[in-house]
């Protein structure tokens, strides 16, 4: 399993999609499974694909997170991914995706609309922000403290077309 940070002009690519299990919509990562035949990298470019309408250039691993490594042996790679460019694949959700294109200093007050979805997206959040701290990729806060950070755009994954 992966779960893929993408990071675009300083922003983070959300997706907000149905989660059966809840039986509700929530904002999370995009992420999916590793098919046979097939690494991580290769994995997590197709999911950017898929459910956000970009590829990376460079993707990372930046952590594995496992469930219960007690009891069953799943596990998700945390990747982060930027320098994106457009690229679509026809992906195997049941509907289209809506994508959030959030500012890094606007994440914490867009979250607060909505619910987390599981432990490996709220865990993603904490190594987003070791990861801007590390200097990786830009300065930068998860925060709601910047009033004059843009909030990007939202992209309407259906007809993938961006809104400003």
């Amino acid at each position: 399993m992966i779960l893929i940070i993408p990071i675009l002009d300083e922003c983070v690519l959300f997706i907000k999609e149905y989660a059966a299990g809840v039986d509700d919509y929530m904002i999370t990562l995009p992420k999916g499974k590793i098919d046979d035949n097939e690494d991580m990298y290769a994995a997590a470019n197709r999911e950017l694909q898929e459910e956000v309408g970009y590829k990376s250039h460079n993707i990372k691993l930046i952590q594995k997170i496992y469930l219960a490594p007690g009891y069953i042996s799943h596990v998700t790679n945390m990747m982060i991914a930027d320098k994106l460019e457009r690229s679509t694949l026809v992906g195997d959700e049941p509907e289209a995706l809506e994508v959030h294109k959030i500012h890094i200093s606007q994440i914490n007050s867009f979250l607060k609309d909505y619910r987390i979805s599981d432990d490996e997206y709220a865990k993603s959040l904490d190594e987003l922000q070791e990861y801007l701290d590390s200097g990786n990729v830009w300065k930068g806060k998860v925060s709601n403290t910047d009033k004059n950070a843009k909030r990007c755009v939202e992209i309407d994954r259906g007809s993938i077309t961006m809104k400003y």
